[in-house]
């Protein structure tokens, strides 16, 4: 007897304890919003050092050659000094051991000056390194030269303007708060993980059935096919009939339950 069938079946499952709710469903996907967050806080962060560090090497550099020239100037007039003292030896107003003290005098405003332009290369070294500039050897020995001067205006900052703005623009506290949402999450999706599975189960669906009609002989004629227990097809139709008979609403099946299982 031939015999055609399709089924439509519309199934839904819902977890009742375990998985349960679009907070716990959401939990992975808004863990990895947060860490995209974070990952952009950290860029800001790093951008941030980045250009304080600069801007610490160029006021660094701007006080080193500064300080180059008071020694400098220091040096001059320890020499102008010097020099005074030789003419009035030479004329017999001093004594002669007096030349020891502004030589030493001298002595030492030199090595002060030897020891500034050693900072300024230092502050040149690590201002340029921080620009990457020693990438290309053209800007090996290149001088820079301060331009920008400090703005010496006194400010009295509002500290509680200040707190403000650092709460709301700092990229470490902005991250800390995100890190702590992210652990929430975790925390909850954890223990949501160590409950029972109980899981509602629905189920409706419904058949079409078709099928071509025999006779009880078959093949083997009508004594052979009755021994055989040829029985007459009940359903009628072909194949691509069973289609049709999906709407007839003849034959459905549904299904309702639960189901529970113990974590692990």
């Amino acid at each position: 007897m031939p015999q055609y069938k399709s089924e439509l079946i519309l199934s839904l499952t819902q977890p009742l304890l375990k998985d349960f709710g679009i907070d716990i469903g959401t939990s992975l996907i808004r863990i990895a919003n947060l860490n995209q967050q974070m990952s952009v806080e950290q860029f800001r962060e790093a951008v941030q050092d980045t250009l304080y560090r600069i801007e610490l090497f160029y006021w660094n550099l701007y006080f080193q050659n500064e300080d180059l020239k008071s020694k400098e100037i220091s040096l001059k007039l320890a020499e102008d000094l010097r020099r005074e003292i030789k003419i009035k030896i030479d004329a017999g107003t001093l004594a002669p051991i007096e030349i020891y003290q502004a030589e030493q005098n001298v002595a030492a405003r030199q090595e002060e000056v030897i020891v500034s332009k050693r900072r300024v290369k230092d502050a040149e070294d690590f201002l340029k390194a921080s620009l990457n500039l020693y990438e290309k050897d053209q800007y090996w020995n290149v001088s820079i030269v301060p331009l920008d001067k400090p703005n010496l205006t006194v400010v009295n900052p509002n500290t509680d303007e200040c707190i403000k703005v650092a709460l709301e623009k700092r990229p470490d506290f902005i991250k800390t708060k995100l890190d702590l949402k992210k652990s929430n999450i975790e925390v909850k999706y954890t223990k949501n993980k160590t409950c029972r599975a109980l899981t509602w189960l629905g189920q409706s669906g419904t058949s079409g059935i078709a099928g071509r009609p025999s006779s009880s002989s078959g093949l083997f004629g009508p004594v052979l096919g009755a021994l055989l227990g040829n029985k007459k097809n009940p359903y009628s139709g072909h194949w691509d009939d069973v289609y049709d008979y999906l709407g007839s609403g003849n034959y459905y099946n549904y299904l309702i339950g639960l189901k529970l299982e113990n974590p692990p």
